[in-house]
């Protein structure tokens, strides 16, 4: 969708996405959308060119990881560190996608390095604009820059609580400023079409920290949350990464309190606008916490290995146990080719047996990488886009401009179903009854890599019916 959208936004227009619920589905940052405007400007038209910058920004953040790394860790463990961020399966998948999560990391990645590197009261005047100034430009390349803007500020307005050196007042009040006026502007150009996009907001609804409810509600809900980013998105075994990160936060508490400040104030920071409904704490949208939970978990392996009586079986026990997980999901993402719901394949099959005349039918929730991608295959079918509720009509439709004989290709992709109703089922069901199947194409993908559902296994698919 984001491919798609590019083609139709001019750069001032990134700036202001009113219109369509589509638009304000996906308003991302500005600059995130002018960088991918200027990579075909200087690059052409290719998949390449597009993630030339994503794919930039996720090798710098490979670096800064490591640099933030060795501050909070002694040199074998901050590679060790290193080595949990490189084989994180949604990582490595976010690093080439069309979606502002590796800006995600990068601006976090910044904003941790600046301030845990030294404190703030003794930063002399070029570092203090330097950083304002990379406050200001990163909250616009990511969507979660306003979380990042919330913690730098508390961290610094903790820093120099502690410190008690009334002498920085200015400096520090000088990064507010800029950091406030950036968050406003971020509110003006992004962050105001996410909150007004009802359909958003109600998929985002089970992310939100139940503020109104009990607190036995508030405290299942912390648990899932996390119980979803440990064991789900980093594919870790969730109760020991859980404990292993509890005891890491500890042990930085109990070692270096600023430290603390800077490891725990961006997941409270997270939570917190989940609570007011800002932001969802789900998914890619989290996945700027993951520095933050790999170096408190790596924090709580070596707690554990130093207080063992046999330190290398400890060792080697607890880093395969978190190890062995991501590293294959990683390798079957890999060996995969493709991603989840991959349309390419199913396009290059139709190209090799589309005949003329030919009608295409797209699910819904396909049309947007339909419109993308067929422009670079090599056959000529406007589609009929179908859901569950306008099928009858369309094949109404079909059936009476082709008199009642022809061929006729369904594709899918991003199925929606629940426990009642799969629309790919429905739909076929549907068309079995009007024409008889001739061929088809399931792509299947190894539960490695996608949770096992009886719909995740199939992740794209195209058939045939002859009329």
């Amino acid at each position: 969708m984001t491919a798609l959208r590019l083609d139709s936004i001019t750069l001032p227009g990134a700036f202001f996405l009113k219109g369509s619920e589509e638009t304000q589905q996906q308003s991302y940052p500005v600059l995130f959308i002018t960088a991918l405007k200027l990579s075909k400007v200087l690059f052409g038209y290719s998949e390449y060119a597009l993630r030339v910058f994503v794919l930039a920004a996720s090798f710098l953040s490979l670096w800064l990881f490591f640099e933030v790394a060795r501050l909070f860790l002694p040199g074998p463990w901050a590679l060790l560190a290193l080595t949990f961020f490189c084989i994180s399966r949604d990582l490595i998948y976010s690093s080439i996608e069309l979606k502002p999560a590796a800006f995600d990391i990068l601006s976090v990645l910044v904003f941790t390095w600046m301030i845990a590197a030294g404190a703030p009261s003794a930063w002399s005047r070029k570092k203090l604009i330097g950083f304002a100034a990379a406050g200001f430009i990163l909250v616009f390349l990511s969507i979660a820059g306003i979380i990042f803007m919330l913690s730098a500020v508390s961290c610094l307005m903790i820093y120099w609580y502690i410190s008690k050196d009334r002498k920085s007042a200015g400096r520090l009040a000088l990064i507010l400023i800029t950091l406030t006026l950036a968050a406003g502007m971020y509110y003006l150009f992004s962050l105001q079409y996410i909150r007004e996009a009802s359909s958003l907001r109600a998929y985002w609804s089970s992310s939100f920290f139940p503020l109104e409810d009990g607190p036995m509600v508030q405290y299942q809900w912390v648990v899932v949350a996390f119980k979803r980013l440990f064991g789900k998105f980093l594919q870790y075994p969730a109760f020991l990464s859980a404990a292993l990160f509890v005891i890491g936060l500890g042990a930085v508490w109990l070692k270096d309190k600023a430290q603390f400040i800077v490891l725990s104030v961006p997941i409270l920071a997270a939570v917190a606008t989940s609570a007011i409904k800002a932001y969802p704490f789900d998914g890619r949208a989290i996945f700027f916490l993951v520095p933050f939970v790999i170096v408190a978990l790596v924090h709580g392996i070596r707690v554990a290995v130093e207080h063992s009586a046999m330190k290398r079986a400890a060792a080697a026990i607890l880093v395969t146990s978190m190890l062995l997980a991501p590293a294959y999901a990683s390798a079957q993402q890999f060996l995969e080719h493709s991603g989840p719901e991959e349309i390419k394949p199913v396009l290059y099959y139709l190209e090799h047996h589309y005949q003329e005349g030919d009608a295409v039918f797209v699910y819904e929730g396909s049309s947007h990488a339909y419109s993308y991608y067929s422009k670079l295959y090599n056959f000529d079918a406007p589609p009929t886009v179908i859901g569950r509720k306008d099928f009858d009509a369309a094949w109404e439709e079909y059936f009476r401009d082709r008199q009642g004989t022809g061929r006729a290709w369904v594709i899918f992709t991003h199925v929606k179903f629940d426990a009642r109703l799969n629309e790919r089922l429905f739909i076929l069901e549907k068309f079995k009854v009007r024409a008889q199947p001739v061929d088809a194409l399931e792509l299947r993908v190894r539960s490695a890599s996608v949770i096992p559902t009886l719909e995740n296994n199939i992740t794209a698919s195209v058939y045939l019916f002859q009329v």
